[in-house]
């Protein structure tokens, strides 16, 4: 039996290419329950976030398992192989280990040392047994990253300096605006990231923040922490005309803001700038829009380069961290027979079984 990744992240692949294979919370189940039909994946695990799409599984045939695996993303997408094989990257047994580690930590983060990840990697294994896609060898395997990941955490100061893609954000507004006193915010989806904004830019000096999200109960508890104001998710385009900056982070399967409705919004506004950070993958927001005369529209892809600017600060005890893993690996790979040969059968092609 092997351990498999294939998949990409922001380091392989552009925003718009892993906007074509990320697979929304809510469809999870359903991606989970046809990858249990492909009888050459003992278990497998789907781990999408804004900055990657990575398919993790148990195969027989390494070779085989990573053509089901290119098989799952194309059908279930509905995109030839050919407009997304050449940004994938496959690791297999110790490397695949090893990445999974990495990811855990943050250290293959588009910002290095953030927290998000480890939760989402969590999550990510827990719907994965919920659906029982996984066995007893990813339950171990997953749990040693857990664990390795708390012990980065704790060895090093590698969070210290960290930063989110939010506060991100925050430093890419700055640079254009300068300050935040007396600017309007509004912030598009009500979720951890979008919560997470909210506290920054209110930090920041930000006047006001509108929340808007469709359900609207979501909304209010969120606005409510900070003073701000929740509105109807039907309302934010109104909105929009008197805010000076607007953040989404939705979890919608296609764009929620048009070109059109932009070019509506700064006809209302007779010119006045506005500054769009579409921080959701896919995006939220139609990039043709930043073409409209002012409007700034920057997506998850453009911070990476205010994320660069932090790195340097983290580096150091990123390579501590990298340490740790690599000690923690060969330990786990010394003591345990996770690769011991197992007899399996032998597949030659890639079968789709019917349950």
């Amino acid at each position: 039996m092997s351990v498999i990744i294939t998949g990409l992240s922001h380091k392989t692949a552009p925003v718009e290419i892993r906007e074509r294979l990320s697979i929304s919370k809510s469809n999870i189940k359903e991606a989970l329950d046809k990858l249990k039909r492909y009888s050459q994946l003992s278990e497998s695990l789907i781990l999408s976030t804004c900055n990657r799409v990575e398919i993790y599984g148990v195969v027989y045939n390494i070779e085989e398992g990573k053509k089901c695996i290119e098989e799952f993303l194309s059908t279930y997408h509905q995109i030839e192989r050919k407009e997304f094989q050449d940004y994938l990257y496959t690791y297999t047994e110790e490397q695949a280990i090893r990445h999974l580690f990495r990811v855990s930590c943050s250290l293959d983060s588009l910002v290095v040392g953030e927290t998000h990840i480890f939760a989402q990697v969590k999550q990510a294994f827990k719907l994965a047994q919920e659906n029982k896609n996984i066995g007893p060898l990813f339950i171990q395997l997953f749990r040693e990253a857990f664990r390795v990941a708390k012990i980065v955490r704790i060895q090093t100061e590698i969070g210290k300096n960290a930063v989110s893609i939010s506060s991100v954000a925050l430093d890419l507004v700055k640079d254009t605006f300068g300050s935040l006193e007396g600017k309007k915010v509004l912030i598009i989806g009500a979720g951890k990231m979008g919560e997470l904004t909210a506290r920054y830019f209110i930090s920041a000096g930000a006047e006001t923040v509108f929340v808007a999200n469709r359900t609207y109960e979501k909304a209010v508890a969120v606005a409510k922490q900070f003073n701000g104001r929740a509105i109807r998710f039907m309302d934010m385009f109104k909105h929009m005309v008197e805010v000076d900056i607007v953040i989404s982070s939705t979890g919608a399967p296609h764009q929620i803001v048009s070109k059109t409705d932009v070019q509506e919004i700064i006809l209302a506004r007779q010119g006045k700038p506005i500054f769009f950070i579409d921080i959701a993958v896919p995006r939220d927001i139609d990039p043709e829009a930043g073409r409209i005369k002012g409007v700034f529209l920057s997506d998850i892809d453009d911070l990476q380069t205010v994320a660069d600017r932090n790195l340097k600060e983290r580096l150091r005890e990123a390579q501590k961290a990298q340490i740790i893993v690599d000690q923690e690996l060969q330990g786990m790979l010394v003591g345990n027979s996770l690769f011991e040969e197992e007899m399996a059968p032998t597949y030659s092609a890639c079968t789709v079984g019917d349950d």
